[in-house]
Formats: structure tokens, sequence, C-alpha cells
């Protein structure tokens, strides 16, 4: 097999075999991060001698739940929920362990991505040109961007709406809301990662223009579609039936659709 140099295509033979080999070890070395990072968040202890990730688990619990601290504390009044208590309970005995795992595997994920994808881009850059370096660490760079925004975003935002509008349907049918805490956070990953995976969208559009396989032209002519795909998908992947969360992911996608069609127009 041969591989390209810094000039490009060089004579060397290299086995498939070994490209593999490399490419399972830096993917390790991916993992091996993850998991560090992981660990770290039970073993540094707090002022109260609790493990990290169960002291975040109480502040994540705080900032989504407290709805008179809550910054969106109007909305919460609004529908008239701003002074209800949410109970959170354990459904078993693991329950809370399991909470703070995916809690910690979600902040693991986000601390250790920008490693993994440049483990990624080492083990690429021997078979790509200058050119093509750069363009790989240019949109490597930007999905790190898109991905910690989009997730940013989600716990900011979405979630806590998301949370307001469901304790809401909740009183309204005279019900006590009682959350599970791997619930609370199990859908807490969820929405946290399948927006910052939304985010990302526009990258998948600019690599097919960078081949050639589609144009802006083409793309800008189908944007009734791709309108309709956004409300289709938000609607599928959001747990709120009501629009507010739906709307809330909606217009940042739309926004980047238009980013996405920028990029496309230049590739």
């Amino acid at each position: 097999m041969q591989i390209r140099g810094k000039g490009g295509l060089m004579d060397e033979e290299k086995p498939l075999l070994d490209h593999v080999v490399e490419l399972l070890t830096r993917l390790r070395r991916g993992v091996v991060a993850f998991i560090a990072v992981l660990g770290l968040q039970y073993l540094i202890p707090t002022r109260e001698l609790r493990p990290l990730a169960f002291e975040a688990m109480r502040a994540v619990e705080h900032y989504l739940l407290e709805f008179s601290a809550n910054p969106f504390k109007h909305l919460a009044d609004r529908l008239g929920v701003g002074d209800v208590r949410v109970r959170v309970i354990a459904g078993g005995i693991f329950d809370t362990a399991l909470a703070s795992l995916y809690l910690a595997s979600t902040v693991s994920l986000l601390a250790t991505l920008p490693y993994t994808l440049y483990e990624i881009y080492v083990f690429m850059k021997p078979g790509l040109y200058p050119r093509e370096r750069r363009i790989v660490k240019k949109y490597l760079v930007l999905f790190t961007l898109l991905f910690t925004v989009g997730c940013c975003y989600a716990y900011l935002i979405l979630a806590p709406v998301t949370l307001i509008v469901m304790v809401w349907l909740t009183a309204m049918g005279g019900a006590e809301p009682i959350l599970t805490v791997s619930d609370l956070f199990y859908t807490l990953l969820l929405i946290v990662i399948s927006t910052g995976t939304a985010f990302s969208i526009p990258l998948l559009l600019v690599i097919p223009a960078k081949l050639g396989l589609i144009t802006y032209e083409a793309l800008k002519s189908r944007w009734r579609y791709v309108v309709l795909a956004i409300l289709v998908v938000t609607a599928v992947i959001t747990p709120d039936p009501t629009p507010i969360s739906m709307l809330l992911l909606s217009i940042p996608l739309l926004l980047d659709y238009l980013v996405a069609l920028a990029l496309v127009k230049r590739a």
C-alpha cells in the first residue's frame, strides 16, 4: 500500500494490518483518556468529602429543578409552576450510581473529544497532502466547536425549559411531579448529546460539497424539505410534547442550515 508524505505519494509500502493496528492504538488512547477523566470525577473529593461526580449531580439538579432560582423563572411563574417542588427519588439501589455515571460520562466525553479527534488526525496525517491537512484540521476544530456549543445550548436552555413544560403538564393533570434520578440524568444525557450532534450537521453537508456530490444551488433550492426535516427530527428527539422545546431546538438548527449554505458556497 502506498502512503503519502509531505510532497505527495511515497513508494514506501505499509501493510494494511499496520494501519489497522495504528488506528486501534490511537483510538485506545482516546478511550483511556475518557476512562481517566471519568475516574477522576469519582476520586477527587469536594469540601464535603463527596466525590466530584456526586457534587456535580447536586448542582445540576438545583439548576434544572429549582425553578425559583432558575434562569427561566419567569416562564415557570407564567405557567404557574414557579413554586412547585419536583421530588427526585431513587427507583432502585443502583439508581444514584447509574445517574452519576450518565453525568460523568457526558463530562468525560466533552473533555476528551478534542484529544480523541487529534489522535485520529495524527493517524490520517501521513496520507494527506498539505492542503488536505489544513482542510481536515479546520473541519475537526469546527466539529468540536459546533458539538460543544450544541451541548452547552442543550444544558443551559433546552433542558431546563423542557423540564418546566413537563412539570407544568404534570401539574395540570393534578399529579405530583416525581422523577427517578436515573431518568433525569439519562434524559439530560440524551438531550445534550443529540443536540450537540445536531449542531454538527452542517459539516455533513460541506464534506459532500467538497467532493462535488452536492452544489450550493441544489441545496438552496430544497430549503422547504430541509425545514420540514428539521421540524420532524426535533419533534421526535425532544421529550416535551408541546412545540416549545421543538422550536427552541429548531431555530438554532435552521441557523445551522444557513451556516451550511454559506460553507457550501465557499467549498
